[in-house]
């Protein structure tokens, strides 16, 4: 059954289980990096209540910063191999969920409809965007007698892909533990100048909780663990986490259904841009709900951070 627009439930469905799967995510990443900014922060508050000179402690507050420094580097490089696998497998299924699209529209479509091969080195463009170790593939045409042919979704069509921002995501997973280092560090220093006690510093960099039930993310929904931690300290990381892998969840989601469609230009020309609508819709989203474009002419979501959009294939029945 579709809405009056013309598009079908299941995609409503679909986007649904999209968001799951991103908070899943995001979840995973945030507990990992939390840990990490909680262990920390044991390590500060046992030096608290050693009994040794100034500089000792100035001595052991730098290798535990430069330690914190080191994990968090880390688990940024293992958040991007963990998002490459991810994206490549995301846009397996994409792929597949648009091909479907287009065979319900049209069920007798078997010997016409394309479909769409996904090169790994698609989702590492994505995440890397890194020309040198990747070996840019064209995509190929088909055979123009029976129709049928192999269309390949892969480092050509990745590597321009990059966030609102214009960082890729090894980038900003990059940025998120620099600045998280450098926040630790500052709002230690700044404590202790300030005479500040430990226990109220710790509490500015995880929080009230103490961080350890957010480590664990036991029994805790990733949108309680985004807003966890302290002011100063992992609640802005958290909201990063969870925003960055949405929105690279939903551009690789649009990308490769936007390139099955295109692989299928014998029997789609246009594009209907789907928003989800409700009070988190932003007015640029909202503005372009239900209306067509040409492909490779309209807006490609995510046209912003945490963008929940998508799109579907309009069939030319001429």
């Amino acid at each position: 059954m579709a809405d009056p627009s013309g598009t079908p439930s299941s995609v409503f469905k679909h986007a649904i289980n999209l968001n799951r799967y991103g908070t899943g995510v995001s979840k995973k990443l945030m507990i990992a990096y939390n840990r990490i900014v909680v262990n920390a922060t044991k390590e500060l508050q046992a030096m608290s209540s050693e009994d040794y000179s100034s500089s000792y402690r100035a001595k052991r507050l730098r290798k535990i910063i430069g330690s914190l420094k080191t994990s968090l580097d880390g688990w940024a490089g293992d958040a991007s191999k963990f998002m490459t696998k991810d994206l490549d497998a995301l846009a397996k299924v994409e792929s597949e969920f648009a091909l479907a699209q287009l065979l319900q529209e049209i069920p007798d479509a078997d010997g016409l409809v394309r479909e769409l091969e996904i090169s790994p080195q698609f989702a590492k463009a994505v995440v890397t965007k890194d020309p040198t170790e990747l070996n840019l593939v064209t995509t190929e045409a088909g055979d123009a007698l029976t129709g049928k042919g192999v269309y390949k979704l892969t480092a050509k069509q990745g590597t321009p892909m990059v966030l609102p921002n214009g960082d890729t995501v090894e980038k900003a997973f990059r940025g998120i533990a620099n600045t998280s280092a450098q926040k630790f560090r500052l709002v230690v220093q700044d404590g202790m100048l300030t005479g500040l006690s430990t226990d109220k510093i710790v509490r500015q960099i995880i929080g009230r909780q103490g961080g350890m039930k957010f480590a664990t993310g036991q029994n805790i929904s990733a949108r309680a663990l985004s807003l966890a931690g302290g002011e100063k300290g992992t609640r802005l990381a958290n909201h990063q986490i969870m925003s960055l892998v949405r929105t690279s969840i939903n551009q690789v989601s649009n990308t490769a259904s936007q390139e099955t469609y295109k692989a299928n230009t014998n029997i789609t020309k246009k594009y209907r841009y789907v928003a989800t609508l409700d009070s988190n819709t932003t007015l640029l989203c909202a503005s372009k709900d239900g209306k067509l474009f040409d492909y490779e002419e309209g807006p490609m979501p995510p046209l912003h951070f945490n963008c929940r959009s998508t799109t579907v294939p309009v069939i030319d029945w001429d």
